[in-house]
């Protein structure tokens, strides 16, 4: 097999475990903390593609993972901001990770891989800040603004 065919296929799959790995952890940093604060949490991880019985085969709809959690709390606008702020950060602390890995890598598919798990995290970090409905960002930004 040709070498940059190969780079391809590990590019691709060190992409789509990245992916997945930054969905699930940015999940989890909110778990945490809501489990943290004993507010019940759950993960709800939707897939992308609904394979249905009905009329159609492929019944595309978005991705979505969230966490809910329950609870009362007289200052829960200060902890839903936490919480909310928990996603980025795991997402920007694997993004340091691949940085420090792409460092120490000594080969050329360690930096590839590193560099492939580095960029969606940033992004992914950085998205969720943006103030848009039901965000992390939003629920940042309405605890700001209650400040």
């Amino acid at each position: 097999m040709k070498r940059w065919l190969k780079l391809v296929i590990f590019g691709f799959a060190i992409l789509s475990v990245s992916l997945f790995a930054n969905v699930l952890l940015h999940e989890a940093g909110h778990f945490a903390v809501a489990d943290f604060y004993g507010l019940s949490p759950e993960i709800h991880l939707n897939q992308p593609v609904n394979l249905t019985g009905d009329s159609q085969f492929l019944n595309i709809e978005p991705a979505v993972a969230y966490v809910s959690y329950t609870g009362t709390s007289s200052d829960v606008v200060a902890k839903d901001a936490i919480i909310a702020m928990a996603g980025p950060a795991v997402n920007f602390i694997l993004f340091g990770f691949s940085l420090l890995a792409y460092k120490l890598s000594k080969s050329e598919f360690g930096k590839i891989g590193a560099v492939i798990m580095a960029v969606p995290s940033f992004i992914s970090g950085i998205t969720n800040l943006i103030p848009i409905e039901y965000s992390d960002g939003m629920t940042i930004l309405n605890f700001l603004n209650h400040v």
